[in-house]
């Protein structure tokens, strides 16, 4: 679910991107942009400042502008692949700037830009390469605002938390993961290879 700065709920169902206003529900996409673009299963919206949507869904991310009910893909393939990736994002979140963060599974962080419509992809270990896939590594689970310093991001991923630095576009941990707490039915399984952040 998710309310827009209007009071509109909107949530996803088997005919796409669907709206409630307390009393009516108002289909705003086709059953074919529904299948075709995956909208009947969105994991996460954003509204911008026009109070259009992001949306990201199991084939990737969309503007969605309200007024005209026009669907557009952004494009979040990496540098050299001009196809867009089929890419699943947990969270979007838009900073002051008006810029998207989507955290992605396996494939780190993503930055569009509306101003250029351009995106650029962000690894949690720059060392990389552009197309790393690390299911615990480079997936960046949630997004939030640093309270003090608005030019840093906190990110939870799959090994912790973490801080991206706007400014120098890179991620830093800077602590040790220690765990070696016995898990609960099975004493063999080691926690520090997953340490998951919501």
């Amino acid at each position: 679910f998710f309310f827009s700065e209007d009071g509109l709920l909107w949530f996803s169902t088997a005919h796409g991107l669907t709206s409630f206003d307390g009393s009516d529900i108002v289909y705003q996409s086709s059953l074919e942009q529904s299948n075709n673009l995956g909208l009947n299963k969105i994991s996460a919206m954003a509204e911008d400042s026009l109070h259009n949507l992001y949306l990201a869904g199991p084939l990737g991310l969309y503007y969605f502008d309200r007024k005209t009910k026009q669907f557009f893909p952004i494009i979040t393939g990496f540098p050299g692949n001009k196809q867009n990736a089929a890419i699943s994002f947990p969270v979007l979140f838009i900073d002051s700037d008006g810029k998207l963060f989507a955290g992605s599974v396996f494939h780190g962080l993503f930055i569009y830009d509306p101003s250029n419509k351009q995106t650029t992809h962000y690894n949690t270990d720059p060392a990389k390469p552009a197309n790393w896939e690390d299911g615990r590594r480079n997936t960046v689970i949630s997004l939030a605002v640093h309270y003090t310093d608005s030019t840093k991001l906190w990110a939870g991923t799959g090994h912790g938390i973490c801080l991206f630095d706007k400014k120098e576009k890179r991620f830093s941990q800077n602590f040790e993961i220690i765990s070696d707490i016995a898990h609960k039915y099975n004493p063999d399984f080691n926690d520090r290879q997953f340490i998951d952040v919501c």
